[in-house]
């Protein structure tokens, strides 16, 4: 793996940074960011890997962070495609948060459908979602570290900077309220 930059500051300095990384020609299908903003610690990878003979290759954009406020929440949210779609047929849960656009575009799963309605209350934020195609966003137990992480991996890189900005500050916004102390 590539050595881990760092990168701290406001948010205009941390997108000047990644906006240079990007015109640079710095290799971005290796690319592994810890981003340290306004008292959070986030983790950015993108990773390409192109397969050999018989392997299939993968993109992998993962945003991440530890979530040391969020009590007992649990959520994952997946779009919604054609063997989700059968899923739903045989009981999958899915949790109708009243935001129609939405609803029809992702699969939810929840223990707190009140407190995720809340997250996503703001349109901008859910149109993030609803539009993006092939990912998971969830709450889980890091495989390697202690504690739970909010996680955002899609199954392609993200090297457009505006495309990676826009989804960066939807991760934040869910960030900033899962840190928030709050009654579950």
């Amino acid at each position: 793996m590539t050595e881990r930059k760092n990168i701290a500051g406001d948010a205009q300095e941390i997108w000047h940074q990644i906006n240079t990384d990007f015109v640079s020609g710095n290799d971005l299908h290796n690319y592994h960011v810890s981003i340290e903003h306004e008292n959070r610690n986030i983790d950015l990878d993108i990773v390409s890997s192109p397969g050999g003979s018989a392997e299939g290759g993968y993109d992998v954009t993962t945003l991440s962070s530890e979530l040391p406020a969020h009590g007992n929440f649990s959520f994952a949210i997946f779009p919604e495609d054609f063997l989700k779609k059968i899923g739903k047929l045989f009981g999958q849960q899915d949790v109708v948060l009243g935001y129609p656009e939405f609803d029809n575009r992702v699969i939810v799963k929840t223990n707190n459908a009140d407190r995720l309605k809340r997250i996503f209350a703001v349109p901008e934020i859910r149109e993030v979602f609803q539009s993006l195609s092939g990912y998971s966003f969830r709450i889980h137990k890091h495989p390697e570290k202690e504690g739970d992480y909010l996680e955002l991996m899609v199954q392609r890189s993200l090297i457009n900077a505006g495309e990676l900005k826009g989804v960066f500050e939807a991760f934040c916004h869910v960030l900033d309220f899962l840190n928030k102390r709050e009654e579950v």
